[in-house]
Parts: C-alpha cells; structure tokens; sequence
C-alpha cells in the first residue's frame, strides 16, 4: 500500500514537473524568441526601420514604378521599407540572430513607436567622430566673433560646415538602448534612418541628352549603436545602383538592396575588427 502511494506521488510530480516546463519555454513573445536563439552562440542585432516620411523618392522613380506595379507612393514606400528591413536581416543573419521592428507589426508597434518619439534625425559629416567628446564651454560674445561671416537682412549669418553629409540618427532618451536591450536582449542596434531613391546620370544630372538607358541610386543613410556602451559604432550614407529599366520593388530589393546591406554589415564588422 505504501509502495503504491509512494508510486503515484512520484508519477504526479514528473507530469507536474513536465507542464510546468511547458508553460515557461513558450516563445509568443518576440523577446523571448530572441533570447532563444541566442543560445546558437550568435549576438543578437536590432533593425529599426526608417520613419516613412524619410523616404525621399524622386518622383520620376515612383512614377515609373506605379506604372508597372498599380502601386500607389504610400504603399511603394511601405514594400521598400519592408524589402530593407528583410535585407539586412538576411545578410546580418551570417554573423547575428537578426530581429527587426517590422517582423510583428502589432507586437512591435509600441517599441517601434516608442523608438521613434525618443529620437531624431540630423545632417552631419560622413567624416564627424563617431562619438565626439562634449564640447568645452566658450564665452558666447567670443564664439560669435569667430563664426560670424557677416550681417545679413539684420540677421548674424554663421558660416556652416562643408563637405558630404549624411542624415544621422540621435537618441533623446538615455533610456531607450536599454529599454530595447531588455526587451530584445540585442547587444547592437541598426538604425536605418532615411532611403533616397534617385536618378543617378552623373554629370547630366538633368538628361539633356535624352538617354534611355541610364542608372538609378538607392541611398541608404544609416546609424549602429551598442547597447551595452550606449555609442555609435558606425554610420554614414551607401548606395547601390540599378537600371531605370528596374521598376518593380522585388527587382530593386534584391538587387540594389542587396548590395546596400552588404555594404553595410562589411563596414560593421571592419568597425567591431580589433585595431592592431
């Protein structure tokens, strides 16, 4: 009787037991699926896809592309957002376990609108400092001086910087990497900040000439932060080029894309390379 009841109390505890194992090795979320597959020992990587307003597509682009396709300017943007999205994820993936924001519209729309309202973008330097030491504080009336170039319409005209630039993505809330390091389990987070979408005819920047064969842009201008040291690790502006014969979004992501995230994930790593 005693080795009957002893029986059935250890049966109870292994079914207990098993349930119980069930229920916390469920992966509905989209954290969880992260910090699972960080056990293939890969580092696990965050894309954040670009605000839609910050695609800049020229309309002799779309317009071609909305003939072919039936697409209106809105849902190009959207299926172009989406295609990078997907790019970097596949070409990422050969060194991460990839998540972008756009993998679950309804389960990542709140950190994706949360990422948005605690950030900016600017236009800097491709040659600015990654991160630049705090600027030391100057007598106001000296620092005019020395940056003014003039009075203009009774305004102070201020000399301003030179070179290429490229739209940069700035973090206002110290708490943010954190939020998505915590939620995400992600060590880096890849901020594509806007897409250029342009005709690229060189010096014939208005086709005088009326050629029909020539060749577009897609310009990416992007930002990778850590999440552990809250710096950048690397930025700037990539392109890849494709045919004006090229109007479908598919074509145009598999090609131009493609070669952008390459471009993107070489310059990465070079930048996470030990410095000898």
């Amino acid at each position: 009787m005693v080795h009957s009841r002893i029986t059935q109390l250890v049966l109870f505890c292994l079914i207990s037991c098993g349930a119980l194992a069930q229920s916390t090795t469920r992966t509905d979320s989209a954290a969880e699926q992260t910090t699972t597959k960080a056990a293939n020992g890969k580092t696990n990587l965050l894309v954040v896809p670009w605000l839609p307003k910050m695609f800049n597509g020229s309309s002799d682009v779309t317009k071609d592309i909305n003939t072919a396709t039936g697409q209106t300017y809105a849902q190009i943007q959207e299926v172009l957002r989406k295609g990078m999205c997907d790019q970097f994820k596949k070409t990422f993936s050969a060194g991460y376990n990839v998540t972008t924001l756009l993998d679950d519209t309804v389960k990542m729309k709140v950190d994706l609108m949360y990422t948005y309202n605690v950030t900016t973008t600017e236009y800097i330097s491709i040659n600015a400092p990654l991160n630049p030491a705090p600027a030391p504080k100057k007598d106001v009336k000296n620092a005019a001086v020395a940056t003014t170039t003039g009075i203009k319409n009774g305004e102070l005209q201020v000399q301003q910087a030179e070179g290429e630039k490229f739209m940069n993505t700035v973090i206002l809330s110290p708490n943010l990497l954190d939020h998505l390091k915590k939620i995400y389990n992600c060590e880096y987070v890849v901020f594509l900040n806007q897409l250029d979408l342009q005709n690229d005819l060189g010096t014939d920047p208005y086709n005088t000439q009326q050629n029909t064969d020539y060749k577009r842009s897609a310009v990416l201008h992007w930002t990778i932060f850590s999440t552990k040291t809250g710096n950048r690790v690397a930025m700037g502006r990539t392109k890849g080029l494709f045919s004006n014969t090229i109007n479908t979004p598919k074509k145009i992501i598999d090609g131009a894309f493609a070669t952008v995230s390459k471009a993107v994930y070489d310059k990465f790593t070079l930048a996470l390379t030990p410095k000898k």
